[in-house]
């Protein structure tokens, strides 16, 4: 009866020992799914560090900041030059009241600034309903819609190359890539060498992109070399990561 009363003792001495353990172990920095549990916060000049690489942070946001900054660059777009041309047919006076029969507006059909709004639209998105158009009158109002055009379409460009630049991302191809659970590490001809297990789940093997925390990498058949004309031995398949 002592003896098991002993043996009792010894387990729930390792098993409180272990948990101890477990509750000691500090967190993770990275976990085993390639999730980073580091957050920067209050980083002085951090603004100014993602608008200094501004392509960068465009991709990398998220979707529904993207459709956000898609939406906008249009909307504000079209309000802006809608302000432009009605401060120009302000300044040419087609809104002042009891005009002659011979006075010839900028713009002709626009009278508020949701007019111009709507000009401004349907210039950008040539929609062309033919009942706003611009006249001859000054060469600040022609010159507009052409800086308008210029300008918006660069902004499109790239707002729809931040939008392929993330789909064409490698983050779903790289789920048919499996890594092994655990890690070995282990000395090989005098050196430490860090080996895993990498299979390929898809159909036919060929060289692919895949995406980690640490940057992108390909995978290709070649025999694993420790040093140069020196194979791996009981391999069967191999192969080598290369960083691009």
């Amino acid at each position: 009866h002592s003896t098991k009363v002993q043996r009792s003792s010894s387990s729930s001495c390792s098993v409180s020992s272990s948990v101890a353990e477990a509750e000691a172990k500090p967190p993770r920095i990275v976990n085993k799914d390639g999730h980073n549990n580091v957050r920067i916060d209050n980083v002085e000049g951090m603004v100014k560090l993602h608008l200094h690489d501004i392509w960068t942070t465009a991709v990398d946001m998220k979707w529904r900041y993207k459709l956000t900054l898609f939406a906008s660059t249009f909307i504000m777009t079209w309000f802006i030059f809608g302000v432009i041309f009605y401060f120009i047919g302000m300044g040419n006076g087609d809104f002042e009241p009891g005009l002659s029969s011979n006075h010839t507006p900028c713009v002709l059909n626009v009278e508020t600034l949701t007019g111009a709004f709507l000009f401004s639209l349907e210039s950008q998105t040539a929609i062309g309903y033919g009942f706003r158009c611009i006249s001859e009158e000054r060469p600040l109002a022609i010159f507009t819609p052409v800086a308008q055009l210029v300008i918006t379409g660069l902004a499109e460009i790239f707002v729809t190359g931040a939008f392929l630049a993330k789909l064409a991302r490698p983050k779903k191809r790289a789920e048919a890539i499996k890594f092994s659970q655990s890690a070995v590490v282990c000395r090989r001809r005098g050196q430490l060498c860090l080996m895993l297990r990498v299979a390929n789940m898809s159909y036919e093997f060929k060289p692919v992109l895949f995406s980690t925390p640490s940057g992108r990498y390909t995978l290709s058949n070649h025999a694993c070399c420790l040093r140069p004309s020196t194979l791996a031995p009981m391999t069967q398949k191999c192969v080598r990561i290369r960083k691009v």
